[in-house]
Parts: C-alpha cells; sequence; structure tokens
C-alpha cells in the first residue's frame, strides 16, 4: 500500500515489514522503518522527554521512543520506535492492533514522532501550518491555536486554491508539503513550490506587512516542532528556520475571515 507522508511516498508492508520513506528518483529513502509485532519495551538510556503520551531516551546515539495511552500509562507503551539518525532507520514494535482504527491511530503516532523527529537531520522543518497551493507556490498559514490558520486556508480553497495540509507541513529547500496527521488529507498533499507564509495576527490593524528576517525566524520558531530536548535536531532544526526566514517571504497578516483576507494573500504572495 503506497501513501504520502508529508510530500513523500510511503510503502507500507503487513508486519514484519517495511516502510521506505522516499522515492527511488530522488535518492535514499528519508528514513525506513522496519516493522514488528509483540510487546513494545520500555525505552532505555539517558532521558530527554517524558510526559504527554511519550518517553523519549537516548542510548547509544540512537533514541528509543514509546506512546503510551494518555488515560492509562501504567499499562505500558502501545508502540515502541527505536530511531537510528546516522543510517537513516528505524524500527517500530507493537502489539497486534485490536481493530483497524487502532492500527491507524499507532501507526500515525509512530510515524508522525519519526518524520517530526528526524525531517529537520534531512533538510527540512516541520510546523504546524495550515497549507494550499496555488500559482506561484504554497501558501501557508501559522499563528497559535484558534488563530485562523484552518480557515484562512479554507477562504483560499473557496477562492481556487488546492488543499495541502490542514494541521501540519513539512518545508524544504524551496518546497512545501501536507502530512496525513490531526485531520489532513489522506494522500498528505504532493509537494509544491515553497511561495509565501503569513502570520496571522487577530488583534493588530488590518493589513499585510512583510517581517524581517529576524521577526521570521522568532515567529517560525513558535510554530515548529523542535526537539528542544535534543541537541543534533535542535541544531538541525533551527538552521532549517533560518534558512527559511532568510530566503522566503514571512508576512503579518490581519483580516476578517472573508474576501479581504484572500485580496491580501494573493496581492503579497503575487
Amino acid at each position: 500500500m503506497t501513501r504520502w507522508l508529508a510530500g513523500l511516498p510511503v510503502e507500507i508492508a503487513a508486519p514484519p515489514g517495511w516502510l521506505e520513506v522516499g522515492a527511488p528518483a530522488e535518492g535514499p529513502p528519508l528514513v525506513c522503518v522496519e516493522a514488528e509485532e509483540g510487546a513494545p519495551p520500555r525505552p532505555e538510556g539517558r532521558e530527554l522527554l517524558a510526559g504527554d503520551g511519550v518517553a523519549v531516551r537516548e542510548r547509544g546515539g540512537r533514541l528509543e521512543a514509546a506512546v503510551f495511552d494518555r488515560s492509562a500509562p501504567a499499562r505500558g507503551p502501545r508502540a515502541w520506535v527505536r530511531l537510528d539518525p546516522a543510517e537513516r532507520r528505524a524500527l517500530l514494535v507493537a502489539p497486534p492492533p485490536e481493530n483497524e482504527a487502532d492500527r491507524t491511530l499507532r501507526e500515525e503516532s509512530c510515524l508522525e514522532l519519526v518524520v517530526a523527529h528526524l525531517w529537520p537531520l534531512f533538510g527540512a522543518a516541520y510546523l504546524h501550518a495550515a497549507s494550499t497551493r496555488a500559482e506561484p507556490g504554497a501558501r501557508l498559514f501559522l499563528g497559535s491555536s484558534g488563530a485562523g490558520k484552518s480557515t484562512a486556508a479554507r477562504l483560499l480553497v473557496g477562492a481556487g486554491d488546492v488543499p495541502l495540509g490542514e494541521d501540519r507541513c513539512a518545508v524544504g529547500e524551496g518546497w512545501a508539503a501536507g502530512a496525513p496527521f490531526h485531520g489532513g488529507a489522506r494522500d498528505g498533499g504532493a509537494r509544491a513550490p515553497l511561495g509565501a507564509l503569513f502570520a496571522l495576527d487577530r488583534e493588530g490593524p488590518e493589513g499585510v506587512e512583510r517581517l524581517s528576517p529576524a521577526r521570521a525566524l522568532l515567529f517560525l520558531s513558535a510554530c515548529a516542532f523542535l526537539t528542544r530536548w535534543w541537541a543534533p535536531g535542535l541544531e538541525a532544526g533551527l538552521g532549517r528556520l533560518e534558512a527559511i526566514a532568510r530566503t522566503s517571504p514571512l508576512f503579518r497578516l490581519s483580516a476578517r475571515p472573508d474576501g479581504r483576507l484572500v485580496e491580501l494573500v494573493r496581492r503579497a504572495a503575487g
């Protein structure tokens, strides 16, 4: 079975099997994930992150992450994944799913762990953003929860844009792609040339203003999924955000959620 994951095709085989993230035409896969059915262990090594249903530890240059049921953490991990960034490989261990919904939830939780933590190492940032595709490039809408990201994207789609990502977006060198998590399209959206980014501001005066690279970087860092608890991942992620801030226009946008917002976006994005 093939589906899209942040703009890259993912081949999913029944366990034991492999998930190959990355098209052969684009070089080696982003990461190969071996899947096994069994009792997931608890992560071992130096603790990096604990809480909110996830535990991550570092051991011998590898990351071990476990996903727990937040309502019953004492039951043990729902799934465990070991990431080996140097070799671009990961091992996923989980018990047989109780039903298809359980399989989907577990699969997406673990795949997002892999993507969020490894994307920066291979040249992309992972952002909390809604996005659309149009000429001359993708339009990304960023902001805090409730700022109107999804509403802005829906307005642009209603005006002729194509949906790219509803809640998550990967941004690389000159490209953007949606991701099939948290309500996103199942195909994750194909890649699109990176156009303009818009920081939604509900409190400021109506209008659109291009931000300086320094201000853009501050805003991007607040909307990015950064491995703040792991130095190599954090350094790579900040480097990717800095490159985006230097080379791609990011605008402060304040407008009512109507045709005026569409007009301002189109005028700024070209």
